[in-house]
């Protein structure tokens, strides 16, 4: 091929190039911005790991953690609750706003829940004994250590949703959930030795409760309180859950 050839196909290749270098844009973190006086005027598809949220009616928190400390009131015969009391709940959700802002939603899905209440107190359980009755270990010799009853709960929730016009906004949550009982047991270590307790017959199977969040943004200050007790039946120990913790919503 003669020299003057070359030289007219390299010179044909770079002002290709030029020109659809200049008609694409520039790319900017990992953005392509497309210049204006080009036509056609085509955006880039690349968002970014999220996709970038719809003008209007944005749905938001859908799978929130709440991470909380959970506590007794009611009949607690002077029983004192410790500091690993500590639960979580799980939410699955899907948001359905009201408004084209979405300003105002309500939200339902499903949530799997842990209670954890750790305490010095005693339950006398068996086979002839039909009340759970939760009793102070004074004058009595007792040689439990991180003593703590588990439950775990599958429930439905529903929720009414106040936010901003941003994703990064303040939130106001109402809402009230009901669900069925999974697990219901206390453990307990005696020295080297671990125990575990299901013979609880009057746990409740299923629970309600009301709850709120209050936070900006992914977090929340989060509080819960349920009106089921844990026992059913005349007799045992009217204990009701109280839940205080925060919330993060991942997306």
């Amino acid at each position: 091929m003669e020299m003057g050839t070359k030289q007219q196909i390299i010179g044909i290749f770079t002002l290709t190039l030029g020109l659809l270098m200049s008609s694409c844009g520039n790319i900017r973190n990992r953005t392509l911005m497309v210049v204006d006086e080009v036509k056609p005027n085509v955006e880039s598809a690349f968002q970014g790991i999220t996709a970038k949220e719809p003008e209007e009616g944005a749905k938001r928190d859908r799978l929130m953690l709440d991470v909380h400390y959970n506590d007794w009131l009611g009949e607690r015969q002077n029983v004192n609750t410790g500091w690993r009391s500590i639960g979580y709940n799980w939410n699955f959700y899907h948001d359905m706003p009201l408004n084209k802002k979405s300003t105002v939603s309500i939200a339902t899905g499903l949530r799997f829940g842990k209670s954890v209440i750790q305490h010095n107190g005693l339950f006398q359980v068996g086979d002839s004994i039909n009340q759970s009755v939760l009793m102070s270990n004074n004058n009595m010799e007792f040689a439990r250590t991180n003593q703590r009853f588990v439950q775990s709960h599958l429930e439905l929730p529903l929720e009414l949703r106040f936010r901003g016009a941003n994703k990064k906004s303040y939130r106001f949550t109402l809402g009230g959930s009901i669900g069925l009982r999974l697990n219901s047991y206390e453990r307990w270590r005696e020295g080297s030795e671990k125990f575990r307790e299901y013979n609880h017959a009057n746990a409740l199977i299923w629970r309600a409760g009301a709850y709120m969040r209050l936070g900006y943004n992914r977090w929340s200050f989060y509080g819960a309180y349920y009106l089921t007790p844990w026992f059913q039946g005349n007799g045992n120990s009217k204990l009701n859950t109280v839940q205080v913790g925060v919330s993060f919503s991942f997306f």
